[in-house]
């Protein structure tokens, strides 16, 4: 007789320091894999596909229901709590939703602009060298191979003689021949072999040298830039990447563009 009150004490005791219940959200549904942890005992256990939970507890014990996207809920247990099944309601969390910068504006500062990070840079890097292809003089056509007016045709007018070139003469095949040579190396590259022109100088040039001036990546392409517009740098080398000449220019000319800055 004694033995059973024992036992019968004992499952009494169990079940007074077990609380269940289930949890959910806060428009009624079930919430699963939902953590429930008492804090005085650090005692877990994971609710399961139905919502459904228990865990050992004492009365004034604090238990914390954690899920990812719902803000923290924390219940404090009450004798109530032993002897019926609890409701726990999880509130979801807002939404944060990261800003984003839609445009670029300079400050003014060429040092603080020039120290900007991320896509803005290569934007505004960009910009410029488009404003330069933008600005290419307009190619000055040949006035020798015209159309002659109507009327009385001439003969002579629109022929251009084979020998002649130089001295005052028309320049003739030969000579327009020569100045296509000639003009090999003034080939005007559009904004992708820019870019690509850009690239190799950097790769290829950009060193300690030119760190010590103060010029970090983003910089020294912006010289190369500033170069372009003064000077038709990538026109100029595009098709001759004379490296001693190269190097030599972007090193003459450096101080001229820090001064500017």
């Amino acid at each position: 007789m004694k033995y059973l009150f024992f036992l019968l004490f004992s499952i009494s005791i169990y079940a007074q320091n077990t609380v269940s219940g289930s949890t959910i959200s806060e428009q009624g549904f079930i919430l699963q894999n939902v953590s429930v942890v008492n804090i005085q005992t650090n005692e877990q256990v994971i609710s399961d596909s139905k919502g459904f939970f228990k865990i050992k507890a004492n009365t004034n014990d604090e238990l914390r229901f954690i899920k990812e996207k719902y803000d923290r809920t924390i219940r404090k247990v009450t004798n109530q709590d032993f002897a019926n099944l609890i409701s726990v309601t999880l509130i979801q969390s807002p939404i944060e939703i990261e800003q984003v910068d839609l445009d670029f504006n300079t400050t003014g500062d060429f040092k603080k602009d020039i120290n900007l990070r991320g896509s803005n840079k290569k934007k505004l890097l960009n910009e410029e060298i488009k404003d330069y292809i933008k600005n290419y003089p307009e190619e000055k056509k040949d006035s020798r191979i015209t159309t002659p007016n109507f009327g009385v045709p001439d003969m002579n007018q629109g022929q251009v003689s084979i020998l002649s070139i130089g001295n005052g003469g028309s320049g003739g095949i030969l000579g327009l021949v020569a100045k296509q040579i000639l003009k090999k190396d003034k080939y005007k590259p559009n904004f992708s072999e820019i870019q690509n022109f850009h690239r190799k100088v950097k790769d290829t040039f950009y060193d300690d040298y030119f760190t010590k001036q103060g010029l970090d990546e983003f910089g020294f392409e912006s010289y190369l830039v500033y170069l372009d517009s003064r000077y038709k740098f990538s026109e100029k080398y595009f098709n001759n990447f004379n490296t001693l000449e190269i190097e030599k220019k972007l090193k003459n000319l450096l101080q001229q563009y820090i001064n500017k800055r």
